[in-house]
């Protein structure tokens, strides 16, 4: 029988928790498949973090056995820890992480039927084209968004191939690099420095440890700099990112799809290249404007927090687009806290347990931000201008792990 370990033995070890298991990960770290950040979790309860990055459907991520040194004594994990598990495990009894058989053929024909509706009003109805075109390709993109996150199929090989296919076909891209391996980590360690690979694709300036970057003198102009150049740049650089991937992993029938894609549509919408091409890059510039909303603004760290329950709501915030029209048409990330704590679930539930969420951050004393899109904006706007005024992070503990505590 494995031995018992309190938590406090696996903070002063450097160890981490799993599920009912606490397991050495020391030597592991450096050669990881998904890369070294895990580092950064040792010495927590890195459940919630590894079933986000490597879980389906809510279910636990398996570890190599041999990395296992015994089972964690839950009485001392951390209330906070504890009250997590057991709202984790109330949601699955109550199939809050399935994703209804019925529900991948509404999104499949949803998706269709506004492209074959804008397809057809292209020479009747122009703004009627551009608007079904545009839902259409906001409708495909979030579905591939939880194709990626593991949220729709239990066998992430029929997920992979899926959202590899509707994204060319689509979108006109590969999405296995980025949504695979830099979103994933995005979600296990949000906003922290050398671990969060998504700030590497946000904006210029807006924390000292990142003032390298460029010059002083280009603060002032960045918000203006990213609402219209960056912004509607985000389908060319996912189009290059995408062909990049194909290129270094050999993909090439991944490649020879997305040059067959742009080289078909380009020439069967030769004489509506404006009512093809701008919805694509109108609904990119959503997609990046709604991670920008949710996190860009919020305080960033050079130290991941060991606990994963502040660590989300310190640094994510919702937003008021919660009426249903809305929060699907920004893919249900309204909800974005509900979306990064529990990442593989349907997005369809996220209005279904936001009460619970909200009474769980009340339990803890912890933050549950939601804003307006308009003060969204405004704020992110402010901190593009003048990113210093309050860059400095909430109160996170030194991952010094001979500390202990």
């Amino acid at each position: 029988m494995s031995r018992l370990i309190s938590f406090a033995e696996v903070r002063s070890k450097g160890w981490i928790v799993v599920g009912d298991d606490v397991y050495d990960i020391t030597k592991f770290a450096a050669k990881h498949p998904g890369g070294s950040e895990i580092v950064h979790l040792r010495g927590s309860d890195a459940t919630f973090p590894l079933i986000n990055a490597h879980g389906i459907r809510g279910e636990l991520p398996s570890l190599p056995k041999k990395l296992c040194v015994g089972q964690i004594d839950p009485p001392t994990l951390r209330p906070v820890d504890r009250d997590l598990r057991e709202l984790w495990a109330q949601l699955r009894r109550r199939g809050m992480f399935e994703y209804k058989r019925w529900w991948f053929l509404l999104d499949l024909v949803r998706g269709l039927g506004f492209f074959v509706c804008g397809w057809l009003a292209m020479d009747t109805s122009p703004v009627l084209a551009f608007c079904a075109l545009l839902v259409a390709r906001l409708n495909v993109m979030w579905w591939v968004h939880d194709l990626c996150h593991d949220s729709v199929f239990k066998d992430r090989k029929m997920a992979r191939r899926w959202a590899e296919m509707m994204s060319i076909l689509f979108v006109g891209t590969s999405v296995t690099d980025y949504q695979y391996v830099v979103h994933r980590k995005h979600h296990g360690f949000t906003n922290t420095i050398g671990a969060d690979q998504a700030i590497e694709t946000g904006p210029v300036v807006w924390h000292e440890l990142m003032r390298t970057r460029t010059a002083d003198t280009f603060v002032p102009i960045q918000s203006w700099f990213w609402f219209v150049v960056v912004l509607p740049m985000t389908l060319p650089y996912f189009i290059y990112i995408g062909l990049r991937h194909c290129l270094r992993e050999r993909a090439y029938w991944s490649l020879l799809g997305v040059i067959a894609r742009w080289t078909i549509a380009l020439w069967l919408f030769s004489d509506h290249l404006f009512l093809f091409l701008v919805p694509s890059f109108v609904s990119a510039y959503v997609l990046g404007l709604t991670a920008s909303l949710n996190h860009f603004h919020r305080p960033m760290s050079e130290i991941a927090d060991w606990n994963f329950a502040r660590s989300v709501t310190c640094v994510t915030q919702n937003l008021g687009a919660t009426n249903r029209i809305s929060a699907w048409l920004v893919g249900g990330l309204s909800f974005h806290i509900e979306h990064h704590f529990f990442a593989t679930m349907p997005r369809r539930n996220y209005r279904r347990i936001a009460p619970e969420i909200r009474a769980f951050c009340e339990r803890n004393h912890l933050p549950y931000t939601s804003v307006s899109i308009p003060q969204a904006l405004a704020a992110l706007w402010h901190k593009l201008r003048r990113p210093f005024d309050d860059n400095a992070p909430p109160s996170r503990p030194s991952m010094d792990l001979h500390r202990g505590g």
